[in-house]
């Protein structure tokens, strides 16, 4: 048995032994079609010690036999990961009486006990990565016995003949309750899928448009070769190493030193070009916030060499700013001005990092500009954007790596305080470029309308709380096929980063991408699925009326003759009259795949245009 599959209901452990010891049956354990949740038959088994392998196989082969000479079965089971390993050994052992005639067949594992596996088999096992599933979770059985489980307190005291007719009374009306009411759950299926479809195509589509189109073919022919040969690299599992933890330090100190040197060097304030200027005035302005940072981390238990640190490089900067603002004045005089004006009652005490620098993003359009300096800012500020995105996706990438650590391998007390100041290191610095980032939005807006150019607008968004989720959070109550990522993986500018940072957008992409087909799969499945229910319906009428007509032939011959044939007609009549409450309530269902057709043939157009 493979670590991951240690259930209860596999075990049959010393306690299950004891409890079910007298018992002919410790349970029951059948076969359900996974997409309309019946019952099949002859495939209802007793369980002696739990969920054994051979009393499942014989409820398993019994009922594939049924799909003798299809080409392809899809098999949802809660511990297929160890159950379909020695299937095919077993079946050797049965004989060739409970082979099944089927070419290929797929073992998976339903959604809902997905997690309860290792991460190997989710990767392996999951429903939403296979094709031709569509959005299906599984866990038909689970439903099936949520409602039949409410006879187990009178069944359990039955003999073996009256409790197999009473459940076989139920999982009987169980069905019927299912046919009579597929018009509506169909219908209801089909409203939901069509527009998620469209939905997750369209995401999938921009999500591909802003990725490197030399990544795309090579993740496009990896997942396609995993789907036809699940031995070839899985698309959807991790590859890279992940950094250690003190590895992760290491490069936060890196990336402060870096900001250090790049912020207060002060070699490069001699440049006298309004591009330069406006370059080093946004170097500085990086360096007031910074610095205002350290000065905020500041606490009444600091120490005089903390605080002293912090002072010389206020003073440092203080007097780069001041050179600065010589050569500022230069080339926009009118900033004198206004330096005189807001600099009454300032005295040397007041601190560097709120001195204001006056760029042109913060005094138009009151004090005009020359228009080169604001398109040179305006280009600066798109690449500060963009730099910040991939900031803030690194540094999620980074916190889902802390937190991932703190779950399975933090155990002591100090590991543990390790662990969260590093996850509170990442959202401070999450949260400080998160404020970056949209006070460069409210100044590229400001000199967008100076300059009427508006092109950023596409990849540099309004940032809200909830676009900065980590690449795979899962929302709350959401499901993997519902659930979207964030647009700020979307942007573009992402193709130059770390193989780690690349393989979770490959990661991401794939599932994005099966999202997709699994919707637009379940809206293929639901149509032929309401064309055979229809069919099945006029067989139905059909086969009842030839039983009427048998027994209104042989009426003579025996009693009641005339009873059974009413009560064929009945039967014919109750198929056919459900045929037409099917067609009715079904009869917008075209119109619906077709727009959701068009839809999907309007994006293509939309991205495959230059």
């Amino acid at each position: 048995m493979v670590p991951c599959s240690n259930h209860e209901a596999a075990k049959g452990d010393k306690r299950s032994r004891i409890r079910t010891r007298d018992l002919a049956a410790s349970g029951v354990g059948g076969v359900v079609c996974t997409r309309h949740e019946l019952k099949l038959p002859l495939c209802t088994v007793d369980l002696r010690v739990g969920e054994t392998q051979v009393e499942m196989d014989f409820g398993y082969l019994t009922a594939v036999r049924h799909f003798d000479g299809v080409p392809r079965i899809v098999t949802s089971y809660d511990i297929a990961c160890q159950w379909s390993i020695n299937l095919e050994e077993r079946i050797n052992i049965y004989g060739d009486v409970m082979r099944p005639k089927i070419p290929k067949k797929v073992y998976l594992v339903p959604k809902f006990h997905l997690p309860g596996h290792i991460k190997d088999c989710q990767e392996k096992y999951c429903m939403s990565f296979h094709i031709h599933v569509g959005e299906n979770d599984g866990e038909a059985p689970e439903r099936s016995w949520a409602i039949s489980n409410g006879v187990a307190a009178s069944t359990r005291e039955m003999g073996p003949g009256h409790r197999r007719e009473k459940l076989d009374q139920h999982f009987g009306d169980f069905n019927w309750q299912k046919n009579v009411s597929q018009g509506d759950t169909l219908l209801r299926k089909i409203k939901d899928a069509v527009p998620k479809a469209s939905d997750h195509e369209d995401r999938f589509k921009r999500f591909t448009a802003s990725l490197p189109q030399s990544d795309v073919v090579k993740w496009t022919e990896m997942v396609e070769a995993w789907e036809v040969d699940r031995n070839k690299p899985n698309p959807f599992a991790r590859t890279v190493a992940s950094t250690t933890e003190a590895a992760m330090r290491l490069q936060l100190a890196r990336e402060d030193a870096q900001d250090e040197i790049a912020g207060l060097d002060g070699d490069a304030l001699h440049t006298t070009s309004p591009k330069g200027m406006i370059s080093q005035g946004i170097q500085l302005e990086s360096s007031q916030r910074r610095i205002s940072r350290l000065n905020k981390e500041l606490g009444a238990h600091s120490t005089d060499l903390q605080r002293a640190q912090v002072l010389e490089k206020s003073n440092r900067l203080r007097r780069s700013i001041e050179s600065w603002f010589v050569v500022q004045e230069t080339h926009i005089p009118t900033v004198r001005t206004l330096r005189i004006r807001d600099n009454q009652g300032k005295g040397p005490s007041f601190p560097a990092y709120s001195l204001p620098l006056y760029l042109p993003s913060s005094i138009l359009p009151a004090h005009p500009c020359d228009k080169s300096m604001v398109r040179a800012e305006s280009r600066l500020r798109i690449a500060q954007g963009y730099d910040l995105l991939h900031t803030i996706r690194s540094q999620l990438l980074s916190l889902s790596k802390a937190y991932k650590d703190g779950d399975t391998n933090v155990l002591t007390q100090k590991e543990r305080l390790k662990c969260h100041k590093t996850t509170r290191d990442l959202n401070a610095r999450i949260t400080q470029a998160k404020q970056y980032y949209r006070d460069i939005i409210k100044r590229l807006t400001v000199l967008s309308t100076e300059l009427g150019e508006w092109g950023w607008q596409v990849q540099l968004r309004v940032l809200e709380d909830s676009d900065v989720r980590r690449i795979a959070d899962e929302e709350i109550g959401i499901s993997e096929g519902n659930r979207t990522m964030s647009w700020i993986w979307y942007s573009s500018h992402v193709g130059d980063v770390p193989e780690g940072v690349q393989e979770c957008l490959r990661i991401e992409w794939c599932k994005t991408r099966a999202r997709a087909h699994r919707w637009r799969e379940e809206c293929k499945l639901l149509k032929v699925e309401m064309e055979r229910v229809k069919c099945t319906l006029e067989h139905d009428t059909n086969l009842w009326l030839s039983r009427a007509k048998s027994c209104a032939e042989g009426a003579a011959l025996i009693n009641a003759g005339e009873g059974a044939g009413a009560y064929a007609k009945r039967q014919a009549a109750i198929r056919k009259s459900m045929r037409v409450s099917f067609e009715e309530k079904w009869r917008f269902v075209g119109q619906w795949l077709e727009l959701g057709e068009m839809d999907e043939a309007s994006n293509e157009d939309v991205f495959t245009t230059e």
